[in-house]
């Protein structure tokens, strides 16, 4: 069952920010808070017992990563002007 349209705070193709600190030990990476990735898929199972519930997958840094709704914020279109994104 997907998620009620209410749990999806971003679409695909929407620039997002990352608003705390995420450390992705496979990768010996941390994605700052303030970086800027563009969110490239959303993917949901409900086979697996997830906390967090739907996770989006962000192309950031050259990687395609994931995160969940709490660590991401929306880049608005003022913002987007102004932004740098390395993707």
């Amino acid at each position: 069952m997907w998620p009620l349209d209410e749990d999806i705070k971003f679409k695909v193709g929407d620039l997002v920010r990352v608003r705390e600190p995420v450390d992705f030990l496979i990768y010996e990476m941390i994605v700052k808070p303030g970086d800027v990735g563009l969110l490239v898929d959303i993917e949901y199972d409900p086979d697996v017992l997830s906390v967090w519930g739907v996770d989006y997958i962000v192309l950031i840094h050259g990687r395609t990563l994931v995160f969940f709704d709490q660590e991401l914020e929306l880049v608005t279109q003022d913002e987007k002007e102004n932004t740098k994104t390395e993707y």
